[in-house]
Parts: structure tokens; sequence; C-alpha cells
């Protein structure tokens, strides 16, 4: 019940989210906002349990918030050297152009809207949908392959941010994929955290706000 339901509002997500930025009319943003906000707490009560399991996960292992900071900072060190080294000066992918646009909209309701999609909806659901239902479960199928957790790790993380960045830009240029690095960062925290869900939404969180 619990994966059918979640599955049910991935596939909303996915296909829904994008009107928020696409879209010029308040009603229509709204409408959708309400709909993908609510579909975002269905999605974390659905796994209330396994949020439980993650906190009690941070205080048998404190180490867990070290982490946390490392690659976050990690994260913005690295993708600010090589977007500056590697980029066109001031370059945007075209998807963020759009969310971008959303973001500066003289509609104060629209871009309110965008903003909190932004930092709560689309870390929320990006995260159950990638890495609780993309990279946990290749994990599962590579390690029965293998046991070096570290092999595991990294070819789940690889290959989610492969994914991950094809949701972000289909259109698959160099330029793209340096752009969006940081989203490697993402699914490398969830396997170095053993998977805990709750600290990499707030991970993706605490990036989009930077």
């Amino acid at each position: 019940m619990k994966n059918l339901s979640l599955s049910c509002t991935s596939i909303f997500y996915l296909l829904v989210g994008p009107v928020i930025y696409i879209s010029n009319n308040p009603f229509v943003v709204s409408a959708t906002f309400i709909f993908l906000f609510i579909f975002s707490l269905l999605s974390l009560y659905a796994l209330r349990s396994d949020l439980m399991a993650d906190i009690r996960k941070v205080k048998l292992h404190p180490k867990l918030l070290l982490l946390f900071i490392v690659m976050l900072a990690l994260a913005f060190v690295i993708t600010y050297i090589s977007n500056s080294l590697l980029l066109p000066n001031n370059y945007t992918s075209q998807n963020q152009q759009v969310v971008n646009s959303s973001l500066l909209s003289p509609n104060l309701l629209i871009k309110t809207l965008s903003f909190l999609s932004s930092i709560l909806v689309a870390p929320i659901m990006e995260s159950i949908i990638f890495q609780y239902g993309v990279q946990r479960n290749l994990a599962i199928k590579i390690s029965t392959f293998t046991h070096s957790k570290i092999f595991t790790t990294l070819l789940s993380a690889t290959i989610t941010f492969a994914i991950f960045f094809l949701f972000h830009s289909p259109s698959l240029s160099l330029n793209d994929l340096i752009y969006y690095s940081f989203l490697l960062f993402f699914c490398l925290f969830y396997g170095l955290s053993n998977d805990n869900l709750l600290l990499t939404i707030i991970f993706h969180m605490g990036w989009n706000l930077l």
C-alpha cells in the first residue's frame, strides 16, 4: 500500500510539478502548489516510520550531522569552482532559467509559491523519488552481486545521478552536466548516510536555499 501511494504521488509530481514554474496564471499556480504540497505531506506520512528511524540513526550516530555539514560545504565549494572554471560567465541551464523566471515574477503570489515549491515540495518529492525510490532499490540490487559497500554506494549514486540529471536537463548538454554536478552530492550523501532520507531532504532544502 505504501509503495503504491508513493508511486502515485511521484508520478503526479513528475507530470504536474513543472506547471508551477511554467504557468503565468496565479490560479493555476496556486491550485498546482496546493495539490503538490498536500501530496508531499501524504508522502511523508506514508514514510513516517522510515523518517522516525532516520531520527534514531542521527541520535545513535551524531557523526551523521558532521557528514551533513562536510558534504554540503564540499558540494558548494566544488560546484562553485567547477562552474567558475568550466562554464561561460553567468551560465544557467534552460531548466533553471524557467525556474528563475517564476521566482522573479512581478506577481507576488506566483513568486511566493514558486519559492515555497523550490525549498519545500521539490526537495521532499525529488528525494523520495530519486533517493528512496531509485537509489535505495538500486543499492539493494547491486549488493546482491558484490559485498563491497563502497562499490555499491558509488555505483548506485552514479546511476541515480544520471537519471536525476536527465530529469533536470533533457538536452544532455555538457554545460548542463557540469552545472548540475551538485546533484551527485545528493546521491552520495544519501548512500554515505546509510540511506537517511530525512537528512537527504534537509540537505536538498539547504542547497536550494543557497
